[in-house]
């Protein structure tokens, strides 16, 4: 697992991640959007890491709409179509929307990305995903691992501590805000990722199935997919 803290560089590492992105601030209190709101910290805490007067417009209500998400995927691409660099948002086998870039970025045109995406989405995608999957802003572990039991993934009883624990075996965890580019590839490159930890029935945590859980703990699966999986119940 490879745990990131970013403020620009998030997208740039997220199809590495398994559990999730976490951005973390200094501490904000939900008074701007009244303590009705679940995610308001959170929202208060990304508009201070983020200066683009775009970013603030979306965010300034405390709600991400559908409508918005469309327009910071519009605006990236255009931004790097603008300057040359052929881009789109696909949909992955697991439903995940992420940026691609077709070849090899050269130092210059990765600036440029991470110009485009600070401008332009920064915060918005991952949050608008965290808001719908996990609207009452629960813990994430614990939500997380109420989805594998729930399917069938983990037994009776298994819990966010069992889940934290199985996680952390093997996880890198980076600070990016103090890293340069290449101090953040080298501490990839570094890594041993053969090192993993495994659920009760001897599944990893990134495997498809359990990864859906990971991705989106509302999802109830179809096991039919998955014929290798031992499901226990």
């Amino acid at each position: 697992m490879l745990e990131v803290i970013s403020r620009s560089r998030t997208a740039k590492y997220l199809p590495l991640i398994t559990l999730g992105c976490i951005i973390t601030v200094g501490a904000c209190s939900r008074a701007e959007f009244g303590e009705a709101n679940p995610w308001g910290r959170e929202i208060s805490d990304a508009k201070q890491w983020f200066d683009s007067e775009f970013i603030h417009g979306v965010l300034d209500d405390g709600i991400i709409t559908e409508s918005e998400v469309h327009e910071v995927r519009t605006r990236i691409v255009d931004c790097l179509t603008y300057a040359g660099i052929p881009a789109q948002f696909v949909s992955d086998p697991l439903g995940q929307i992420t940026l691609t870039i077709n070849g090899a970025l050269t130092a210059l045109q990765h600036e440029i990305q991470l110009d485009c995406e600070s401008e332009w989405g920064g915060p918005i995608l991952g949050l608008h995903h965290q808001m719908t999957v996990n609207p009452n802003n629960e813990d994430w572990d614990t939500i997380t691992a109420a989805c594998l039991v729930r399917n069938g993934l983990a037994p009776s009883g298994f819990t966010a501590h069992d889940l934290a624990e199985v996680t952390a075996i093997g996880s890198l965890r980076i600070d990016t805000r103090t890293m340069s580019d290449e101090e953040i590839q080298a501490a990839i490159d570094a890594h041993d990722w053969s090192i993993q930890g495994f659920l009760p029935n001897g599944l990893p945590p990134n495997d498809p199935p359990a990864l859906l859980c990971s991705l989106d703990p509302r999802v109830e699966i179809d096991r039919d997919r998955f014929p290798w999986v031992h499901f226990e119940n």
